[in-house]
């Protein structure tokens, strides 16, 4: 039963799209602000999406890394 699910969860991380987690974020915070000036910033050159699962949620974890080591809290204002 294990390996069943653990195919499972590799399919569906395999058909992972930004879209798909985009619209799953905020389904899950609803609306979320971000200033324009942290869009126009935004940039993906030293950052990648770190996807993590959690069987006892079970749950999925998204995660910005930054490969220049500036790693640090994400703050997502959901008001």
């Amino acid at each position: 039963m294990t390996e069943e699910v653990k195919h499972d969860i590799n399919e569906i991380q395999a058909q992972l799209t930004a879209s798909k987690v985009l619209v799953a974020i905020l389904e899950t915070l609803g609306k979320v602000n971000v200033p324009t000036s942290t869009l126009i910033a935004a940039s993906n050159e030293d950052k990648e999406l770190l996807v993590d699962y959690n069987p006892d949620g079970p749950e999925f974890i998204f995660s910005v890394y930054d490969r220049k080591g500036n790693d640090g809290p994400i703050t997502i204002n959901t008001d």
